[in-house]
């Protein structure tokens, strides 16, 4: 049967091929994982240089630009240089066209909210039930170790979701700021351990390093990212894309923030029983402080 044509959308390259890697067949599948593996660079070159690194025939590249949604190759490689232009891009790059003019306060709160709402939409609606639920069941196993980890500004959305997990389960790390301290949790992590990474752009090398050192270790990397994709994604086993887009000089955190609140709202509710208990002996233990 024919695979239907891929939509690109206002979905990143690498988020639609991560999603309908499964529908490709196995000689696209090569050119596919040449683009993952080190993206978006790879697919910046000639076809010919694609076809040859990915040792495919030239018509096979085509055909799978065609099934991501692009008539042409030229069309891919800009669609790819937009989104190499955004993973770069600074607050003050970032600056929206209805700051440099006078815009009433009560339509500025207006756009920003339906924004941030329809991000929170677009996201849960392009992320599959059974890779939340996956995701859940791998949490409620107390014999796998957490680690959590965040960079710059993700570091508070690692902190929010360890502080409430803790509650919940044992067995769970944050790890720490200063990365002169990672080292020693990468002396702690074991076989089918779970690293969840949060990263989104302006990417960071040291949280990339972490996690591919990480799945050296055996770890299980479950990634919470922007549109733009970062790098980690090539190598975790479970990659969240949120949408991140403000009209404003920051990017917003609240889809990430609400997906967090799901996992940690369904992972309550599977294991109530065992969560109760843990509660209960919490709210004891603060009573005596």
């Amino acid at each position: 049967m024919a695979i239907k044509s891929i939509s690109s959308d206002n979905n990143s390259v690498m988020e639609v091929l991560l999603r309908n890697f499964e529908r490709l067949t196995p000689t696209e599948r090569k050119p596919a994982r040449i683009l993952l593996d080190n993206y978006p660079m790879e697919g910046l070159v000639t076809i010919a240089q694609f076809a040859k690194k990915a040792k495919v025939s030239g018509p096979t590249v085509l055909r799978l630009v065609a099934k991501l949604g692009f008539a042409r190759y030229p069309e891919f490689q800009n669609k790819l240089r937009q989104e190499l232009q955004a993973r770069l891009e600074t607050p003050v790059q970032k600056t929206p066209k209805q700051a440099k003019k006078s815009v009433r306060s009560h339509d500025f709160i207006a756009e920003f909210s339906d924004t941030v709402c329809q991000n929170i939409k677009k996201s849960f609606k392009n992320i599959p039930v059974s890779e939340i639920n996956s995701v859940t069941q791998s949490l409620g196993n107390t014999q796998q170790a957490v680690y959590l980890i965040g960079g710059r500004y993700t570091f508070v959305m690692a902190e929010h979701f360890y502080l409430h997990l803790h509650a919940i389960r044992p067995n769970v790390s944050h790890i720490d700021r200063q990365s002169s301290t990672w080292a020693d949790h990468l002396l702690d992590i074991k076989k089918n351990d779970l690293v969840i990474v949060f990263d989104i752009r302006r990417y960071q090398d040291d949280i990339v390093s972490f996690a591919s050192k990480a799945l050296k270790m055996g770890a299980k990397i479950i990634l919470f990212t922007d549109q733009w994709l970062s790098p980690i994604a090539s190598i975790a086993h479970h990659v969240f894309t949120l949408q991140t887009k403000a009209p404003s000089n920051w990017d917003s955190s609240t889809a990430i923030m609400t997906l967090i609140d799901l996992i940690l709202a369904k992972l309550t509710k599977d294991l109530w029983l065992e969560v109760k208990d843990r509660l209960d002996a919490r709210e004891e233990n603060f009573q005596s402080f």
